[in-house]
């Protein structure tokens, strides 16, 4: 039997989910599960350049194969994974997808290339009335293949147990909440500065302005750092946002940053800020890595009191879920953060926690689901 994760994202770009797809790869390494991805690429790559110094990790795989497919568009990627799959149709096959496009091809060949079609959803288009934080008339495709198909999968794979829940409404098919996981918790002993960071997008919807909210009550000695930003424009538009309201010296922005210099800021941060926006996204569908990064230096979480966030953080243990427009709220927390013992028990929490997030655990878990309902 040959187990595939198939993706049409491209490992050399900037997006979140070549992150979430690392963390699954190093997963099944650790837990010895043989698997092959399929990723895209637009131009040729060197792959051990692009995971040594985009994602910090050697390509010394024994156990995952990552083969990249160059594509000119969406539809050259569904032709070359046909005829991936078509040069090996006499092996039994489990294939897990997190390309929604690529659900139809599948699902009719799936008898004649002996395959189990899984998908592994990040988002929820089934019931577009409740869709209220986007622009539903362009999610009419993936609201359709999600009604006509997902009924005949032989498994859904989701990214949180709201999500899973929301599914469950609708279909009657095996469906696990698995997220990615994350590597071993590492403890830094560097002194950490007053420093609170957040790792990501600088969209709106990823609750930038709740944290421009903050500055101005936070105690004199506390700075933000926010790493992230995707182009000089997306930077500056916000620097010039921070000089309107006259807290400039008190915010860094990093621009992208890769892993290794994403570990080197963290050794110092004492608090990660994930001040997501309430929306139907947040509220029941987001996986957010940056939890994952702040976790692994046992680093405590400020965050959104949303279902999904309640999944990794457990309040006033190993973070803290408020409403952002709390202020008094936030300088308790600072207060409280700033009592030496308290952040050492946050810290060792985490540790806890960490280890029932480990990537390999979730690989296995992820492996386990894929073969018992197959079975069935």
């Amino acid at each position: 039997m040959e187990l595939y994760y198939i993706h049409s994202g491209q490992i050399d770009s900037q997006s979140p989910s070549m992150s979430f797809i690392l963390n699954r790869i190093k997963g099944f390494e650790k837990s010895k599960i043989k698997i092959k991805f399929i990723l895209s690429i637009k131009k040729k790559i060197k792959l051990n350049k692009v995971l040594c110094e985009k994602y910090n990790v050697e390509n010394k795989f024994k156990y995952v194969e990552i083969q990249l497919v160059k594509i000119k568009n969406q539809r050259d990627f569904y032709r070359k994974i046909k005829n991936i799959l078509k040069n090996n149709s006499k092996e039994k096959k489990i294939i897990l997808t997190r390309t929604i496009g690529l659900i139809p091809s599948l699902m009719r060949t799936k008898k004649k290339y002996n395959s189990k079609i899984y998908y592994e959803s990040h988002d929820f288009f089934y019931d577009l009335k409740l869709r209220k934080d986007i622009k539903r008339y362009k999610k009419t495709r993936q609201n359709i293949i999600e009604k006509i198909y997902f009924k005949k999968l032989n498994g859904l794979v989701c990214v949180s147990e709201a999500q899973k829940k929301l599914y469950e409404k609708y279909l009657n098919i095996p469906i696990k909440a698995i997220p990615c996981g994350m590597d071993k918790v590492e403890i830094q002993n560097e002194d950490k500065e007053n420093i609170l960071a957040y790792i990501g997008s600088l969209d709106i919807h990823k609750g930038i302005d709740n944290i421009i909210s903050i500055v101005k009550i936070l105690p004199e000695t506390y700075k933000i750092l926010i790493i992230g930003g995707k182009n000089k424009q997306e930077i500056e538009e916000l620097n010039q946002k921070l000089r309107d309201e006259k807290i400039i010296d008190k915010v860094k922005i990093t621009g992208w940053v890769n892993k290794k210099e994403l570990k080197n800021y963290l050794k110092k941060v004492k608090v990660g800020l994930v001040p997501l926006v309430d929306n139907f996204f947040n509220r029941y569908l987001t996986s957010p890595l940056k939890i994952y990064d702040f976790m692994l230096y046992g680093i405590p979480v400020i965050a959104s009191d949303f279902p999904t966030i309640r999944e990794f953080i457990i309040d006033k243990k190993t973070g803290y879920l408020f409403d952002w427009k709390d202020e008094k709220k936030i300088k308790e927390i600072i207060e409280t953060i700033e009592n030496p013992l308290h952040y050492k028990k946050i810290i060792d929490e985490n540790k806890k926690n960490g280890k029932r997030l480990e990537n390999s655990k979730k690989s296995m878990e992820l492996f386990e689901f894929l073969i018992s309902s197959t079975d069935k």
